[in-house]
């Protein structure tokens, strides 16, 4: 009896001790990270880059586009309109996803909002809505950008309403700086006068901003509100101007991301100061526009000015998005428009930037005298820019990325898990059936689908990954 006693004791003693250890080693093992939960709706930001919904870096390019009657350009006492709008239809939305791209921005006007100070027409939200109507089918995303060239149509090309503007001190196009009526005495003058808050005119405008937000807060299509394109002002008049707005929209709207820029004079120096601190809005983008001339070492020009800017955003703790930069290629053009499209496209891949390039051309979708669609890819743009412009890409990186490379003839991918990401990105690959490779093993190619991306898995929610897509032999 004492025996079996003595057993049943080491027995038991022997289970209690396996228990205790399987409960300890259970215990010690890493319990499945949660999914991740965005903030920020469709498309979110962690501070460095932007994310989709389930917590992948997401790379956005697209094309601006100029929509009739959105861009206000027109006149009510007979003066000529400014320039034609050329037609953008369903054919171009096709054409524009077809070849990768996932992101409009599109042009909005506040002369055409509130023309009379503190009248909104409903009937322009109305027509904005339903382009994002025409748009939602296509699976494109559209940044809202609030745009002023030259400061209004009556001093240069489009923008403020007449009563936000000084008196002019004379003919619009007198005492043009650089030569064009952006820089001309009157423009610099409103945008003086903004920027000194005369008037209540920053008031004025968080006003407009926010009637314009709330009615666009609930659209799935948008991306988010750039504040003003192309501002003309001091740095840190710019910066507070910013933040404000940011602040007025994020009231209404919780869900959309905010994009500002710096002053425009970075367009000519190619460089904008550093954020001492953090911007104080979240869900706000860095964006800039990169339009480095073309003349003696513009290569390296272009290079220094990308990753000035992906320094200028993350001393903001920001994304990056150069919302403009040119593909030039008229017959007049010197040499290298193209090459500088590959030079920027490298450098927004090597920054992790999403880019909308300026402009979706009327040349690449031409039309007859009735306005319907006589052939694709035609004319200068099509048959040069757009080429290049729609090269392979990773859309969407199941994971935090560390390098993106295009070689001309390979993707390169290298990136790292992050926990409850799935280790699942989308490349968009308009080459022959591509060999793939993760971590060097072999990867059968699946099937692209109506936009040209293939979704690969590759990795885990863990660990240093490599992805390679490339050229099949």
């Amino acid at each position: 009896m004492r025996a079996f006693a003595l057993l049943a004791l080491a027995v038991g003693a022997g289970l209690a001790a396996a228990w205790a250890l399987f409960a300890c080693s259970s215990k010690g093992a890493p319990a499945p990270a949660p999914p991740y939960q965005a903030t920020f709706a469709p498309v979110d930001s962690d501070g460095h880059v932007l994310r989709d919904a389930r917590g992948r870096t997401l790379t956005l390019r697209g094309f601006n586009v100029k929509v009739d009657p959105i861009f206000d350009v027109t006149f009510d006492d007979g003066t000529p309109p400014r320039e034609t709008i050329p037609p953008l239809d369903a054919t171009d939305l096709a054409l524009i996803r077809q070849n990768g791209f996932n992101v409009l921005r599109l042009p909005v006007n506040w002369s055409a909002f509130e023309p009379i100070r503190g009248q909104y027409q409903t009937t322009y939200l109305d027509r904005v809505a339903q382009f994002l109507d025409v748009v939602r089918p296509f699976g494109l995303y559209v940044l809202l950008d609030f745009h002023e060239d030259g400061w209004s149509k009556w001093i240069c090309e489009d923008g403020a309403p007449q009563w936000a503007e000084p008196p002019l001190a004379g003919p619009p196009d007198g005492g043009q700086a650089f030569g064009d009526c952006h820089a001309s005495n009157d423009a610099l003058n409103a945008h003086a006068a903004f920027f000194a808050d005369q008037n209540g005119l920053q008031e004025a405008y968080a006003a407009m901003f926010t009637q314009f937000a709330t009615r666009f807060a609930p659209d799935p299509s948008v991306l988010g509100y750039e504040i003003m394109n192309e501002p003309i002002g001091g740095d840190p008049d710019v910066q507070a101007f910013s933040v404000k707005l940011a602040q007025a929209i994020r009231a209404v709207d919780a869900r959309h991301l905010v994009l500002w820029e710096p002053s425009a004079v970075r367009n000519i120096f190619d460089n904008a100061p550093l954020g001492s601190a953090p911007f104080p809005v979240p869900g706000a983008v860095y964006a800039v526009h990169i339009y480095t001339s073309r003349a003696g070492d513009w290569p390296t020009r272009v290079d220094d000015s990308v990753d000035h800017a992906r320094a200028e955003a993350d001393s903001w703790g920001l994304p990056l998005m150069v919302t403009e930069y040119g593909c030039d290629s008229s017959p007049t053009d010197p040499p290298g428009a193209t090459d500088e499209v590959d030079r920027l496209l490298d450098g927004f891949d090597r920054d992790l930037a999403s880019s909308t390039e300026w402009i979706w051309d009327p040349g690449v979708v031409t039309r007859d005298a009735d306005g319907g669609v006589a052939y694709v890819m035609s004319g200068q743009a099509g048959q040069q820019c757009l080429p290049h412009l729609a090269r392979p890409y990773a859309p969407a990186v199941g994971g935090d990325v560390t390098q993106v490379a295009w070689d001309g003839s390979a993707l390169t991918i290298a990136f790292t898990g992050h926990p409850g990401v799935p280790a699942e990105h989308d490349v968009f690959w308009n080459r022959a059936t591509p060999s793939i490779t993760c971590d060097g093993a072999g990867v059968t190619a699946p099937a692209p689908d109506d936009r040209g991306v293939l979704t690969v898995s590759c990795g885990s929610d863990t660990g240093s990954h490599v992805l390679v897509v490339a050229a099949g032999p």
